[in-house]
């Protein structure tokens, strides 16, 4: 197994387990940068959430529940199950404090 597929599968399997060292509030927080996924009436769709950034770049994609990392020409995708209800929290943030021009 190449090491991004191993980074980006220790990711996947910590959301499924719950296994997070910190709160999904904090996680959150300690991501390098979050894009919210919004539809035309700016309502909320999901979220990608960057992890890693600079070899590889990790991405967690709540809309499908997927971990992809990029690295050169590799690529990788690993599928998860939201057992920390990480894609209910991002919603919850979005609805706080982003605000959507129409």
């Amino acid at each position: 197994m190449s090491d991004l597929k191993t980074m980006c599968k220790s990711f996947a399997d910590d959301i499924t387990n719950g296994e997070l060292a910190l709160s999904e509030y904090d996680f959150i927080d300690n991501c390098l940068d979050i894009r919210y996924i919004v539809d035309s009436k700016c309502q909320y769709l999901g979220a990608q959430l960057l992890v890693s950034f600079g070899g590889p770049n990790i991405w967690i994609h709540t809309m499908d529940n997927t971990v992809r990392g990029y690295w050169y020409n590799e690529r990788e995708e690993v599928s998860f199950t939201d057992n920390i209800n990480l894609d209910d929290t991002c919603s919850e943030i979005y609805s706080e404090n982003m605000r959507c021009s129409k």
